[in-house]
């Protein structure tokens, strides 16, 4: 990690394995709940689990691993965010590669249809979907932020990555549609899906 122009390596290495310590009991108090409510079907059931792997994806791609550095470490000796913190150059998105732009679109887009599939009474519904997606997106960049700025990780919040998970959250939002209205249409959907 570079800190005012110097080097330097973290005492400790936080992995993702961590965050299962509360995805684990949340997708067991969600399933539980689900069948409280007599909701349970395979697809149901499915779409929880792949939500739930979603997430810990998510969670490792964006936030992990965190950086410890032990108190007092030199690191800290220059103070806090004295490293590249923020981008806020919409240009800089002519220098990405294909795929840092794919991969930042893809990043979000199963968010969208998983909640709208899961949660379809309160988060199908395209005001609510977005402002999860812009939730969503604001609050990974913000936590980049915060990381970097008390050196715990060395992303940065960036406004083209920013603007590329919303552009993958409203594609997977239009793809949930289309499915949806060919559900409707076409009673072998599912049918004709796996064959």
């Amino acid at each position: 990690m570079m800190i005012n122009g110097h080097g330097f390596g973290p005492d400790y290495i936080v992995d993702s394995g961590i965050a299962l310590i509360v995805l684990i009991p949340l997708f067991l108090a969600i399933l539980v709940r689900q069948i409280s409510k007599k909701r349970v079907t395979f697809f149901r059931i499915s779409g929880l689990i792949m939500f739930f792997i979603y997430i810990y994806a998510l969670i490792k791609v964006t936030i992990f691993p965190m950086m410890i550095f032990k108190f007092g470490s030199k690191a800290y000796r220059y103070g806090f965010g004295k490293q590249y913190l923020a981008n806020f150059n919409v240009l800089e998105i002519s220098k990405y590669t294909p795929i840092q732009i794919w991969g930042n679109i893809a990043l979000i887009l199963p968010l969208s249809i998983l909640i709208a599939y899961l949660w379809p009474h309160k988060l199908s519904a395209f005001k609510f979907n977005i402002c999860v997606g812009i939730l969503t997106t604001i609050g990974i960049e913000m936590t980049q932020l915060i990381m970097a700025f008390f050196y715990l990780g060395s992303r940065t919040f960036d406004i083209n990555d920013l603007i590329l998970n919303l552009l993958g959250y409203l594609l997977g939002f239009c793809i949930y549609k289309v499915i949806k209205v060919d559900c409707k249409f076409n009673p072998n959907f599912w049918t004709n899906l796996s064959a």
